[in-house]
């Protein structure tokens, strides 16, 4: 899903010990960006003007978070974000999340986003939005701090990071996440699967129920499957998800769905292979897109097309790709705006994403995020884009 964080580049795609300037020397001279197995076609969005309206305006207590994905759920935009620092801690004694959410029922963004609530703990801190279990949480604490009882193994700690969250047909909620072992320094973790948390409201905790792995029981794919969590969209009966396979300096796709009654079973799950293809082994499935370890999906009127928001890799390039369908063709990108330079030397803007319910004119207009970020702070930027 993301990759790990050099100091407060929360998480940031690439490699450790390299500055943008580096990575980017090593991609030209490798030619490294793939090119995916579906041919894409020549597209140019029409794109009239970017305006940007600033940072996101989150409580007090948040210094930083990133991801951002967000759903228009029963009257309100619902988001999650992945590791979150805080100003203060809360009960667990602790100024650090590795997922948080919020939710406001303000859903007009033409000044902005406001109203951004949190759950919050008996003394005012975000709680986690996915919830450890007892082992996860017992690992975690036992391992807390420069002189915890772990020894040289201070400080390692699991992670859940949420990816796309998806409304069903039932108007209850789902969430894509990874779950990673992270340990001390930058760009070291690993993940260790990913699963699907159910979401029965959003007033109501999410829920990590089993799924398809032996090794855990909460995962539904495992470490040396590729995560299904770059991106989902519900379409014709089945759930979409998306997977960056590893690859140097470039993130091809390949897309999986399975019907949405069996979304838990791993083997109703189908990867597309090209044509009318769709087959039972993803080592098998065609790279239909160049996308983002975190992309929006959905579909918009205007364009009359599925749309795909992300990140240009190491970069501040949002871009945007447009297909018929969920799985392609899809068109060769258009850079929608490039954001702002962050605070932070030797980094570079990321997390860029759609957010559909904010969408106005049959979608004419369209609102994106990305993520700025700082020396252990960050914002979350906001961009109106107007199409012709």
């Amino acid at each position: 899903m993301h990759a790990a964080r050099p100091r407060a580049v929360l998480k940031s795609p690439g490699c450790s010990g390299l500055s943008v300037a580096a990575l980017t020397a090593a991609c030209w001279l490798s030619a490294c960006v793939a090119s995916p197995d579906v041919k894409p076609w020549e597209y140019t969005a029409p794109i009239e003007s970017a305006t940007e309206l600033g940072p996101l305006d989150f409580m007090e207590a948040v210094t930083a978070r990133d991801g951002g994905f967000s759903v228009g759920w029963r009257g309100r935009s619902v988001w999650a974000f992945g590791d979150t620092i805080l100003s203060v801690a809360g009960e667990d004694g602790t100024s650090w999340r590795s997922s948080t959410s919020c939710s406001t029922a303000d859903l007009d963004a033409a000044d902005g986003i406001s109203g951004m609530e949190d759950p919050v703990d008996s003394l005012g801190a975000p709680r986690e939005f996915l919830p450890f279990t007892d082992a996860e949480e017992s690992f975690n604490v036992a391992h807390r701090g420069e002189d915890c009882p772990a020894g040289d193994d201070c400080g390692a700690r699991y992670a859940l990071w949420p990816g796309p969250i998806v409304v069903m047909p039932d108007d209850s909620a789902i969430v894509l996440y990874t779950k990673l072992m992270a340990r001390p320094g930058a760009f070291n973790f690993s993940v260790l699967g990913c699963g699907i948390a159910t979401w029965p409201d959003p007033d109501q905790p999410v829920a990590r129920p089993a799924g398809g792995t032996a090794e855990d029981p909460t995962m539904l794919t495992g470490a040396q499957e590729p995560c299904m969590t770059a991106a989902g969209i519900v379409h014709d009966g089945y759930l979409y998800a998306y997977a960056v396979l590893d690859a140097w300096m470039s993130h091809p796709c390949i897309v999986g769905r399975a019907p949405v009654a069996d979304i838990m079973d791993r083997d109703a799950w189908r990867f597309f292979a090209g044509g009318d293809d769709w087959v039972a082994d993803w080592k098998d499935a065609k790279t239909v897109l160049e996308g983002s370890t975190m992309m929006s999906i959905h579909y918009n009127a205007h364009l009359g097309r599925f749309v795909a928001i992300h990140n240009a890799i190491v970069s501040g390039d949002v871009q945007i790709n447009v297909a018929d369908n969920p799985w392609g063709p899809w068109s060769t990108p258009t850079v929608m705006f490039t954001g702002l330079d962050p605070t932070l030397e030797d980094s570079w803007d990321y997390s860029g994403l759609g957010h559909s319910e904010f969408a106005q004119d049959g979608g004419k207009i369209e609102y994106v995020t990305y993520y700025r970020p700082g020396d252990w702070t960050g914002e979350t930027r906001l961009v109106k884009v107007d199409f012709e």
